[in-house]
């Protein structure tokens, strides 16, 4: 099952190209507890019209997330414009290991047509 978040990102590049990314939630998409803020994460599906359980993912914003190399040439120009986008990861169990980006979508929002 994939889950989606939108905001804006912060980069981190390390050795041999290993990009880090840390999301920075709009405010639909985070919750505020005490100081912290979490990301959420909430199933991708197209059965909006349905009332159902569903489980979500919460992180800790200064949660770091993996990205493959060709995503994060990319999220570097979006993190540069200050672009708001969408984020897609599949289930994943953190920590230890770094959920991954598996696709981004820019910007986060259609414009309206005229």
């Amino acid at each position: 099952m994939r889950f989606v978040t939108q905001g804006t990102v912060q980069i981190e590049v390390k050795h041999n190209d290993v990009y880090v990314i840390r999301i920075n939630p709009v405010q639909d998409y985070a919750v505020k507890h005490n100081s912290d803020v979490f990301i959420v994460f909430v199933p991708e599906t197209k059965d909006a019209g349905k009332c159902q359980p569903r489980h979500s993912y919460l992180f800790k914003r200064c949660q770091e997330f993996d990205v493959d190399v060709k995503l994060g040439h990319t999220l570097i120009h979006a993190a540069i414009a200050n672009t708001k986008v969408e984020i897609i990861i599949e289930d994943c169990t953190s920590p230890p290991a770094l959920c991954t980006i598996q696709s981004i979508k820019i910007p986060a929002t259609l414009l309206p047509d005229k």
